[in-house]
């Protein structure tokens, strides 16, 4: 079993909360949600796409007269078709096994079939916290819904620390904000003044370690959690006795999931 720092895990301690459910893909893609809320929303604020939008799709599948951005500049109809050249090139006619053509042809072919599912739109952007510097990139100021019932996801790797900054200065923050939170370790520091300005005007109702990051001296590197504004209403002040949740999966099938008892 692994070992957690017990003083790290209880300032990620999510409090209970009955109307959650899982959406997105099994596994690695999925995220847990307060439904109720959700439905609330009428736009979903996605920054990053990573080959999946599983999540995404399933918003869109189950509510109503929703719209959905996802912004990322890692993938476009160019880019992925070029790897998939590439990668035929280097394993077919050059014999190059560590290249994989299959799985570059799955990523173009989901890059596409996120492009024509209706409700959703893709900007070919890099989210960052100040002004940008190059044209890919833009503010996540600039992003931001003018009306305040929209509902945020961020997992884009590292950057989030600056983001959320940013973010809690800004009067119309989402109803419902998930974060996948990286190399926590290396930026304990941001992650712990993040997270203390976050719980101003929200609650952490699910958190999830990711069981493809490390543990370093006790701290997950990799964490997924999920926030409910606290204008939404009040919820029970009690705190779950273990994490994660019983409707959350592990990231990986190839580990174990990692559990903490309270």
């Amino acid at each position: 079993m692994v070992s957690l720092d017990a003083d790290f895990m209880k300032i990620i301690r999510p409090r209970e909360y009955k109307n959650l459910v899982r959406l997105g893909n099994n596994n690695d893609g999925g995220y847990i949600v307060p439904i109720d809320v959700m439905r609330k929303c009428r736009q979903l604020v996605s920054y990053g796409y990573g080959n999946d939008f599983s999540f995404e799709r399933n918003i869109s599948e189950i509510l109503n007269d929703f719209n959905i951005v996802i912004y990322d500049d890692a993938a476009s109809f160019y880019k992925l078709t070029k790897n998939l050249f590439i990668s035929i090139i280097n394993r077919i006619f050059l014999g190059n096994s560590e290249f994989h053509p299959r799985r570059k042809l799955i990523d173009l072919k989901t890059f596409i079939q996120m492009k024509i599912t209706p409700k959703i739109q893709y900007i070919n952007r890099r989210i960052v916290a100040l002004e940008p510097m190059c044209r890919i990139e833009t503010s996540i100021i600039k992003t931001l819904p003018a009306f305040e019932n929209y509902a945020m996801k961020m997992d884009i790797e590292g950057s989030e620390y600056s983001c959320l900054k940013v973010l809690a200065t800004c009067s119309n923050a989402p109803l419902v904000l998930l974060v996948e939170f990286h190399d926590i370790t290396l930026n304990l520091e941001d992650f712990i003044s993040v997270l203390e300005l976050l719980r101003i005007d929200f609650h952490l109702i699910n958190t999830h370690i990711n069981n493809f990051g490390e543990i370093i001296d006790g701290i997950p590197q990799v964490i997924e959690m999920s926030f409910v504004n606290k204008k939404c209403g009040p919820i029970p002040d009690a705190f779950v006795e273990s994490i994660p949740s019983k409707i959350d999966q592990p990231n990986s099938i190839r580990f174990a999931e990692i559990i903490y008892q309270y």
